[in-house]
């Protein structure tokens, strides 16, 4: 019983991550939360993406994507998780120039509190 738990917990299909709803197209980036609040930005206002880690993990939320349309507060946040993440990623892999892959890498793999930059506008 308590390993079927333990399974569960790790379920994506059950974690408030996966609640995350993120979609694209080539102008905007759309989040829809679990509350089915949407929040959109344009890919072309984008000034900054970042990943913002805690040590909340594993159990809760602990990888934040982060877009910014100026260098002050971020105007969309989505855990990572969220249904459509790695589609997001593709697609910001292939197009988003200086994407820097090996960021997302090392912000997966924290455990820590710690911002990764992902992309900057040039």
């Amino acid at each position: 019983m308590l390993v079927n738990f333990i399974r569960n917990k790790r379920n994506p299909s059950l974690l408030i991550e996966a609640q995350f709803l993120v979609s694209f197209d080539n102008e905007n980036i759309s989040v829809i939360d679990p509350d089915g609040k949407d929040s959109i930005v344009p890919i072309k206002n984008l000034t900054k993406i970042d990943i913002l880690t805690t040590e909340d993990g594993p159990w809760a939320p602990d990888v934040f994507w982060r877009f910014f349309i100026d260098d002050n507060d971020a105007v969309m946040i989505f855990p990572g998780g969220a249904t459509g993440e790695s589609e997001l990623l593709t697609f910001m892999q292939d197009n988003f120039k200086n994407f820097d892959s090996v960021a997302v890498i090392k912000a997966m793999g924290s455990t820590s509190l710690a911002t990764f930059k992902i992309w900057e506008h040039a």
